[in-house]
């Protein structure tokens, strides 16, 4: 077996990520990583806020938005992990773009559910200058 080494590490790894999901990836896979890689998960939002709450205390996330609209709204979040059904991606891809509150987005895949929504998504991240 290869093995490669590891991507080299940020230098800043206090950027404040913030997450719009708590399901299964979220909880299981995404804020384990994070956290072994040393990255600020700042702050969480779901559609169940119950749920975001649970989430939020297992992996001692301070923040726990009660709608993805809050969470969007915050003005401190860098970047924004979108951890949600790929039919649902896509409008809140235009809202966090429309709000301007995320330096970046990850959009986790599969990003849409047709090429046409996948490229709109990425389309609507573009500078507003090379639209």
């Amino acid at each position: 077996m290869i093995e490669f080494p590891p991507p080299p590490r940020p230098r800043k790894l206090d950027t404040r990520i913030s997450i719009l999901g708590s399901g299964f990836i979220v909880n299981d896979c995404h804020l384990p990583s994070y956290r072994a890689a040393g990255f600020n998960v700042a702050a969480i939002a779901s559609r169940n806020s119950e749920n975001a709450s649970r989430v939020a205390a297992a992996h001692n996330i301070p923040t726990v938005h009660p709608s993805f609209e809050a969470l969007l709204d915050d003005t401190s979040l860098e970047v924004l992990d979108i951890a949600v059904p790929p039919q649902h991606q896509l409008a809140l891809i235009r809202a966090a773009c429309a709000r301007g509150t995320a330096k970046a987005i990850l959009a986790q895949k599969p990003l849409a559910l047709n090429y046409a929504d996948a490229v709109t998504a990425v389309e609507v991240c573009a500078p507003p200058a090379s639209r």
